[in-house]
């Protein structure tokens, strides 16, 4: 599958995953639904042993994104 948000490469039976909103630090939420469509389609690829997460950038995650949560209520 293409994803908008993430790279995968598979070679040698490792799965490489890389976040690549370098831009938002590589917020998990703005790649999270990839990141779980990906690990759905690769939980049944015999051929991936090994899947190792990385960031594109300068962060491997900065983990929510701060634009998305300004004026969110809390209750």
């Amino acid at each position: 599958m293409a994803y908008k948000s993430i790279i995968t490469t598979v070679e040698n039976n490792i799965c490489l995953i890389k976040m690549n909103r370098y831009e938002t630090r590589n917020a998990i939420s703005d790649v999270k639904e990839e990141l779980v469509e990906c690990f759905r389609e690769i939980e049944n690829d015999n051929q991936v042993k090994t899947v190792i997460l990385t960031g594109e950038g300068k962060a491997f995650s900065a983990g929510g994104n701060i634009n998305h949560m300004k004026g969110a209520v809390i209750p």
